[in-house]
């Protein structure tokens, strides 16, 4: 699978109605997750919002999620969790990685815009543009880099066979 970049993936109604979910309901569940593949030290962590695991796992995947994975033209689908990162004073590179160690599908959708990126192993780099979806084979090595200029760099990461 090529690695693609679609620019405003979802119509624009539709982006933002998934922004005021993801980025402005204030009843919106958040986790804490210490323990992420991207974390590169102690003092690194981010928040997620599993909208479904094996299964749908909230409320909003429905309303919010479904039409995303009808989209991409999903089979079978792994996981969909929103990410939220912190901001911080010095970029954090987190370690390459792969989502599942079984052949997969990955696609990150940002929800903002911030100078933080998702990197690969052969040093290219997708820069955080609203509403900029990347597709890419999900045993392709990669990391999610920081941002320092917003205080939150939101993404769906969306895993599929």
């Amino acid at each position: 699978m090529k690695t693609l970049i679609k620019e405003n993936f979802l119509d624009h109604e539709e982006f933002v109605k998934l922004k005021r979910v993801t980025l402005l309901e204030p009843m919106f569940p958040v986790y804490l997750s210490i323990d992420n593949k991207n974390n590169v030290d102690d003092d690194t962590f981010c928040f997620q919002h599993t909208f479904y695991d094996g299964r749908p796992n909230s409320d909003w995947y429905s309303t919010h999620i479904q039409s995303i994975v009808d989209k991409l033209e999903v089979k079978t689908l792994l996981r969909v969790r929103a990410v939220y990162y912190t901001i911080n004073q010095q970029i954090q590179k987190g370690s390459f990685h792969t989502d599942f160690n079984v052949p997969h599908k990955t696609a990150i959708l940002f929800l903002n815009t911030n100078n933080g990126y998702t990197e690969f192993e052969d040093n290219t780099k997708v820069e955080s543009i609203s509403n900029r979806c990347i597709t890419f084979d999900g045993l392709k090595k990669h990391r999610g880099v920081t941002q320092t200029d917003t205080k939150l760099r939101v993404l769906l990461n969306i895993n599929w066979l």
